[in-house]
């Protein structure tokens, strides 16, 4: 045992268990030669031997179960800080100190997790607590690195590594850490670098900036950004970015000076030599790598390395998935279902345009939409379509004008098109370029991913989150109506009124649903009797919600300014800047939907006029356009397409766990705010939105604007995928009406009939009562 208490980096191979992955793999890059700081690792071992020794792990998780996290922690921390480390064990730290340097050698001590869930190792455990351990730098001396070590041992019971465990029923009992102690470099520069970029391995792509590479990971500053041919090394793209922000060696934070902030901090010989390490840490690791270094003493050191496709989601061939981190939330929950072949190559025109503006990257993962979280090189073409895109700004108020109309006049003449040749000069003369000037449209506008605001954080940390998703509604742009994207539901409330037509609801709102963005799917204008059918639902008004919300409005603001009178006026400037940002992405997202029935229509009639049906939506646009004109190469490719559609729609949703129990707890990243307690409704399609009961909770895979006609009868609304600040999430936060989004496989685990308790301000649901348990009265 005493053995593996302490292993010198570059001695011996561990496991991911003993020494965590970051260890295991800092090991492996050692003993492959590469330039990784000198050091040593505590394992596992070591922890059990501290814990066990002082007889630490009964009381620990005695305070675990009767505590809540934050007291837990302090409980815990008390628990350590009473207790050295036995002799033993601290005397092989010192001698592996020692061997370092001098008595105040500078060392960094990373936590890393490393347990085993019931004796089965995982593969990766930082996977499960990245970002939750402790990380300490410029330690020195070996009071202050013992006292380190334990200090990182303890940060296994912090409150935010208790919640995460409990969220996910990981058992505390298992839970252990290792420790990795290395020699700190006094970094000139550094960054990240992937050792090849996301979906394009020709190429590599660093991240760099002044001094330690930290304000780079923790997303601090906008760091330079640089892509490289990896076989001749050269640059073939760089940004040269204002890097506001340096990190100190001892992991705080200060302003850049202002003679760097500008200038570029790599040659292309120092790139160049990045380019070469990064290719010797992937021939090591046998995969690309994701590669946190630091430049000093004229070589690149390597700090960190793990794989890229650590939070990779399955892809579907199509080459542009890459090994990045994904999301569903924002865009993607506009296009909840699993996309045909045709209304990709649509999309991909868009999201195409979209990205060459704002730098991001959208991808085909199992035939769903997502957005890429990861930073993503602005490389030249992003740079010019940023500036195409402020140029485009000024196109917004005649396209938003004219669309309903243009868009009217160009299915007319869709209709009227009885032959292909016809339909190919429409096509090519009139909806191509106008869904193109949409596209552009789109970009200058933008399509938000759904993440929370700063203000909105800023504003949360002031007055807690139901007051501040209460300030958060109400909101439209100064001088504007309501934001576009209430109108499907208050137009339905209007309509059961008296107040609006059907026809005048249908001409307004018609063209948006749960599957707008979809082809191959219809829209509520081409449905007899839907407008009778959704206003005539039972529930409460959405403009008497609407009203009611109101009070709770002007509640929120009399608190922010009797608590914060000298910051109302910055926040009520930073708000509104929100606002009128998002009134003018709903009202173009509203209008590019309208477009999509356009492209809808035409689809449609090509499978008239060719006799091919509905396999058209199973060859892309340009595909139709080559059928319609006479070449039916591209037919033989619909068939497995289809088989390959049909198998996505059926592939169950990985997610899910399918295990419950008494009190199971369901967590999300966010929600908007309020408390409710209630009974389940699961819904896996809008279309099942008859069974739904006023005052039950809403439960699906998804909501978006086609769901919103739904909340004003649900208690509260759950999802599987979404973002706190996505157009869905805004209705709800507007009616009053509590939302957990992004609450991953809610639609498995809960069932109808289920009691669940609702926390939407901190983004939990708590199963009170089980359908499948026998209700009883008894006290």
């Amino acid at each position: 045992m005493a053995g593996e208490w302490v292993v010198p980096l570059g001695g011996a191979r561990v496991r991911p268990d003993v020494a965590g992955a970051t260890g295991a793999s800092l090991e492996r890059l050692t003993e492959a030669g590469l330039p990784v700081p000198t050091g040593f690792l505590v394992t596992s071992g070591a922890y059990w031997r501290y814990v066990d020794g002082a007889e630490l792990q009964p009381r620990i998780l005695r305070a675990v179960a009767a505590l809540g996290p934050a007291e837990a922690e302090r409980r815990i921390a008390a628990l350590f800080a009473a207790h050295e480390l036995p002799d033993d064990l601290a005397g092989q730290i010192r001698w592996a100190y020692a061997d370092l340097g001098a008595q105040d050698h500078a060392v960094a001590v990373r936590a890393a997790a490393a347990w085993d869930l019931g004796g089965a190792p995982i593969e990766r455990p930082e996977a499960l607590q990245g970002g939750r351990l402790a990380t300490l730098l410029d330690v020195r001396g070996e009071a202050a690195v013992l006292a380190a070590v334990r200090d990182a041992w303890a940060s296994l019971w912090s409150a935010e590594a208790i919640d995460f465990r409990n969220h996910r029923r990981i058992d505390h009992e298992f839970a252990a850490v290792g420790v990795v102690v290395q020699s700190m470099v006094v970094a000139e520069a550094g960054g990240t670098l992937c050792t090849s970029a996301p979906g394009d391995a020709a190429h590599a792509v660093v991240h760099a900036v002044w001094g330690g590479g930290a304000t780079v990971v923790e997303r601090r500053t906008i760091p330079d950004v640089l892509v490289l041919d990896r076989r001749s090394r050269r640059i073939v793209a760089r940004r040269v970015a204002a890097k506001s922000v340096r990190v100190l060696p001892d992991g705080t934070f200060e302003p850049q000076p202002a003679e760097l902030r500008t200038r570029p901090v790599l040659t292309p010989g120092q790139a160049a030599e990045l380019a070469r390490f990064g290719d010797r840490v992937e021939r090591v690791a046998g995969r690309p790598m994701r590669v946190e270094w630091a430049w000093a003493d004229d070589h690149p050191y390597l700090i960190r390395a793990r794989p890229m496709d650590e939070h990779r989601a399955a892809g579907d061939g199509d080459g542009r998935s890459g090994d990045r981190a994904w999301s569903r939330g924002g865009i993607g929950e506009a296009v909840p279902d699993v996309m045909t072949p045709c209304t990709w190559s649509l999309l991909r025109t868009l999201l195409d345009t979209v990205g060459a503006a704002s730098g991001r990257r959208y991808g085909n993962l199992g035939g769903h939409l997502h957005t890429s979280l990861d930073p993503e090189p602005r490389e030249p073409a992003h740079l010019v379509g940023a500036a195409r895109a402020r140029l485009d700004r000024r196109r917004i108020p005649a396209f938003l004008e004219g669309a309903p109309d243009h868009c009217d006049d160009l299915r007319r003449r869709v209709r009227a098109a009885g032959e292909p040749r016809k339909l190919v000069r429409l096509w090519n003369r009139e909806i191509r370029p106008y869904f193109l000037e949409a596209c552009r449209v789109a970009a200058a506008a933008g399509l938000d991913d759904g993440e929370a605001p700063d203000v909105f954080r800023r504003l949360e940390r002031l007055v807690g989150a139901d007051d501040a998703n209460a300030v958060f509604a109400g909101l439209r742009a100064a001088g504007k109506d309501p934001f576009a994207v209430f109108g499907p539901v208050t137009g339905l409330a209007r309509v059961a009124r008296g107040d609006l037509a059907e026809d005048g609801y249908l001409r307004r709102w018609g063209h948006r649903s749960a599957h707008e963005f979809e082809v191959a799917m219809p829209r509520p204008d081409e449905e007899p009797g839907w407008v009778a059918r959704w206003s005539g639902a039972p529930g409460p008004d959405a403009l008497d919600l609407l009203a009611e919300r109101r009070a709770a409005v002007r509640e929120a603001w009399l608190l922010l300014r009797a608590r914060h009178p000298y910051r109302v006026t910055a926040l009520r400037r930073g708000i509104g800047t929100w606002a009128g940002a998002f009134h003018l992405r709903a009202a173009v997202r509203s209008e590019v939907a309208r477009v999509f029935g356009v492209l809808r229509a035409f689809v449609l009639r090509a499978g008239e006029v060719t006799a091919l049906g509905d396999a058209v939506f199973f060859l892309t646009a340009e595909e139709i356009v080559e059928v319609l004109g006479g070449d039916g190469t591209a037919l033989r490719r619909g068939t497995g397409r289809r088989r390959a559609y049909e198998r996505y729609r059926m592939t169950p949703d990985p997610q899910g766990a399918n295990v419950r129990a008494d009190g199971m707890v369901i967590t999300s990243a966010a929600g908007t705010g309020g408390t409710v307690e209630g009974v389940v409704r699961v819904l896996h399609a809008v279309e099942e939105g008859d069974a739904l009961r006023p005052g039950e909770i809403l439960v699906a895979p998804v909501a978006n604007v086609g769901w919103t006609p739904l909340f004003p009868r649900a208690a509260a609304v759950v999802t599987n995928v979404g973002a706190p600040f996505s157009e869905a999430a805004v209705v709800a936060r507007e009616l009053g009406v509590p939302a957990v989004v992004g609450a991953e496989s809610a639609t498995t685990l809960l069932r109808t009939g289920d009691r669940v308790r609702l926390d939407a301000a901190r983004g939990l649901v708590r199963l009170v009562t089980p359908v499948d348990r026998p209700l009883t009265t008894a006290p």
